[in-house]
């Protein structure tokens, strides 16, 4: 059922994208400031690269998280072995007291 919403709204954002950059053929002048560049563009090109700009950036911002809690979900390898060493002091513990 998830993925059938999830289906659902990528599906829904695309439809909506499309009808925008339709209705949006206007031609439209750039100019990079300090720059002496201009460029003639459509309109639905202004908010395509916008669109990118915001989802790399939210993806950037995210990364942190995703980085954090993948290091928080696995111990660090020096004290996996020392929980296996001390669970083998343990079961000779008390492998010694079951045979007394």
């Amino acid at each position: 059922m998830l993925k059938f919403i999830k289906t659902l709204s990528w599906f829904l954002t695309a439809l909506a994208f499309i009808t925008l950059m339709v209705v949006n053929r206007d031609i439209i002048t750039v100019h990079f400031w300090p720059l002496p560049y201009e460029a003639e563009i459509p309109v639905f090109f202004v908010f395509f690269v916008g669109a990118l700009v915001g989802i790399l950036g939210t993806w950037l911002v995210g990364m942190a998280g995703r980085i954090e809690t993948r290091f928080r979900s696995k111990p660090p390898i020096e004290d996996q072995d020392e929980e296996e060493e001390f669970s083998r002091a343990m079961e000779e513990i008390e492998n010694q007291d079951s045979n007394t």
